[in-house]
């Protein structure tokens, strides 16, 4: 099988596997397991959210077929070989971009209807399609020939070069109220919100007044479930207030499913604890309803989830704000945990107050029988 035929049977997996998640997450009876395939999905997204949904999707595959965990770390094998890591297994295949010159194309009658052909100069050459500046433009096209590797087709955990990323969840009666405040003052600087953490009525809203835009969270949620409402919060104000995304007729399903997928991916960037329920499973069985070339499918969402967790990541540097969000939480945690075992040093325990409360009274029997004799 040559490496185009490997190519386009790769590229019809991964659409098999789009396909087959839809179905199934439309299904009663296969929705919960696909819920968690999604909920897998949306895992590993956060663990590669630089490459696009397809890729995503590829990888996983791939992965998936050759039994090996995506612990999340995947790079080039140029990339590797910079940090002094050799590759040892055969790389996974991606769709790579290839930009090409744009030319001129009409659309002419035949005996078989119409079709798009090249324009010709008068020397029979194709004429190439300059924008309103007068510019070359450039097309787009993607060709399955890119291989990458994880941290486990390499030597990277043997020589050192890496260590295993811990996939534990920060226990929620962990994260801290400092922990909480590291996250809210960067999405307020970075993304210009007005942030209020306050009693509510229910667990978090965001809106648009006055040219202001604003996040509200409910005070009485504990702070994992402040951290998540956070993050939905987030979610809805990149996704449907950015003019990097399409169009798209207004969807409460949709809103909810996509607001909430982002907060999983970033709560699992964060090590934190989420959940997700049925919405994208009802806007896909809504979507049913509508002709066949006017619907949007799974692949429509998750593309939207990748591409704002994307600016999120621009915005907020995702990478040092988890770090930052789990020192916090550590830092507080030692620090708890020294006020406890200084307590127990301090704090004498019941015997040990009874031996003081004998000590003082043969002190003061003493000091009694001392100013007698003085006397």
């Amino acid at each position: 099988m040559g490496e185009r035929t490997r190519g386009e049977s790769r590229k019809q997996v991964t659409i098999n596997q789009f396909v087959a998640l839809e179905t199934n997450l439309k299904n009663p009876k296969t929705q919960a397991k696909a819920q968690q395939e999604f909920n897998e999905f949306l895992s590993q997204m956060s663990r590669n959210y630089e490459y696009s949904a397809n890729n995503v999707m590829l990888i996983s595959a791939q992965l998936r077929d050759r039994g090996l965990e995506n612990t999340g770390i995947v790079k080039s094998q140029a990339d590797w070989e910079k940090m002094g890591v050799k590759v040892r297994q055969e790389g996974l295949i991606i769709l790579t971009p290839t930009k090409a010159i744009a030319y001129e194309r009409e659309k002419v009658a035949t005996e078989n209807g119409e079709k798009w052909i090249y324009k010709l100069d008068d020397e029979g050459k194709k004429i190439p399609k300059l924008n309103e500046k007068g510019e070359q433009e450039y097309v787009t096209y993607f060709n399955m020939d890119g291989k990458v590797f994880t941290a486990q087709m390499t030597d990277a955990y043997e020589s050192g070069k890496l260590q295993r990323p811990s996939n534990d969840k920060i226990p929620a009666n962990a994260i801290t109220n400092e922990a909480i405040d590291v996250v809210c003052a960067k999405i307020a600087n970075e993304l210009g919100v007005d942030l209020n953490i306050r009693p509510l009525e229910k667990d978090s809203y965001f809106k648009y007044e006055d040219k202001k835009y604003e996040i509200h969270i409910n005070a009485n949620l504990s702070n994992e479930e402040q951290f998540n409402a956070l993050m939905r919060e987030v979610g809805s104000k990149i996704l449907h207030t950015q003019d990097t995304f399409n169009n798209k007729d207004y969807n409460e399903a949709r809103c909810k499913g996509e607001a909430e997928s982002f907060a999983y991916v970033l709560a699992e960037k964060f090590g934190v604890e989420a959940k997700t329920s049925n919405y994208i499973a009802e806007y896909l069985k809504a979507e049913e309803a509508k002709p066949a070339d006017k619907r949007e499918d799974i692949k429509d969402v998750l593309t939207d989830v990748m591409k704002a967790v994307q600016y999120a990541d621009y915005k907020l540097n995702l990478d040092k704000l988890a770090a930052d969000f789990k020192n916090a939480t550590a830092q507080t945690q030692s620090e708890t945990s020294y006020d406890e075992a200084f307590k127990e040093i301090i704090t004498p325990s019941e015997e040990v107050k009874e031996e003081v409360k004998s000590e003082a009274k043969d002190t003061e029997t003493n000091a009694k029988k001392n100013t007698h004799k003085q006397k």
